[in-house]
């Protein structure tokens, strides 16, 4: 249990209940509370009433986060081209040809790709955090076609920002010399930073590299361009789409294109196929090969 704290990196969820739930989860997992089968902190409740001979525990109605629809989709692609944003356009590309979640989204480096191209690797880090680094659930997308084409697009327009100009100071004999010096992100998705600091976050592997919630805030930010996307959801008593509703998305798509209902939940990395009918289409496998999606850059694009 201590090395499993240990090996966490810090994240700005540490404090909340969610570090609570997952390190529940581990437990559990690993059969450390054979009492429980279930997680009974990932029950919602509201605040406690005190009443007269007990207290009373209210349970909250949990709202629903409305889908994303293509369209929709597409207004933030379109929006974020049109800004600039272009680790951001790749960010929503491989969100949707990857179906990963979004902190495996920038986690994936540029040496997670083959050295002959044709395979792409990523660890799903809540597979890891629930399981451990011996049962980890490591996802493989095999990159020999059509699809991999679309994907190693992406990762090549990537490639092409990798080095980012970085400007130092050095004082040399009482005067100040600044020298251009280039810096290799190791990261598919990365953004030159608004500041270096001497001495990194605990979150980040270099300075070039975003968090979860940077990406969740980003796509926020260009969602809410477009109030309408907020209001249809309002209007359904649901929230709005986040990040995450990419791989929603991606999988109501590949689903009408007609691809199998368990090919979806494996490249959805799901533990098993009712969490992937009852959440994103409305036996661990420590090595998984993604099956291929049907979703295409062409899908994608706004015209």
């Amino acid at each position: 249990i201590h090395d499993w704290f240990d090996a966490l990196k810090y994240h700005s969820q540490c404090n909340d209940k969610s570090a609570v739930c997952d390190f529940l989860d581990r437990l559990i997992a690993i059969e450390k509370l054979p009492q429980l089968t279930t997680n009974p902190l990932t029950a919602r409740i509201n605040n406690l009433k005190v009443v007269s001979g007990g207290v009373e525990h209210r349970e909250e109605q949990e709202k629903m986060r409305a889908c994303l629809t293509l369209d929709q989709y597409k207004m933030i692609l379109r929006s974020a081209q049109e800004a600039g944003e272009d680790w951001f356009v790749n960010a929503l590309l491989l969100g949707m040809l990857l179906k990963l979640r979004r902190k495996d989204i920038v986690n994936l480096r540029f040496s997670n790709l083959s050295k002959d191209g044709t395979v792409l690797h990523s660890k799903v880090t809540k597979s890891f955090n629930m399981k451990g680094d011996e049962k980890g659930t490591i996802m493989a997308f095999d990159l020999t076609d059509d699809y991999g084409v679309d994907v190693l697009r992406v990762i090549s327009d990537a490639n092409k920002s990798r080095n980012i100009l970085r400007t130092n100071a050095k004082t040399k004999r009482g005067v100040i010399v600044k020298e251009a010096v280039y810096i290799e992100s190791p990261f598919i998705i990365h953004k030159k930073p608004k500041a270096y600091t001497k001495k990194l976050p605990k979150s980040k592997a270099c300075h070039t590299q975003l968090t979860a919630d940077f990406l969740s805030k980003t796509f926020q930010k260009y969602r809410d361009m477009h109030p309408e996307i907020r209001q249809e959801a309002a209007q359904n008593g649901m929230l709005p789409p986040t990040f995450h509703e990419l791989r929603s998305l991606a999988a109501r798509l590949d689903k009408e294109k007609g691809l199998d209902d368990i090919d979806i939940s494996v490249s959805l990395a799901h533990s098993g196929l009712d969490v992937t009918k009852s959440k994103y289409l409305h036996d661990h496998i420590s090595q998984v090969e993604v099956a291929k999606t049907a979703v295409t850059l062409g899908d994608l694009m706004p015209t």
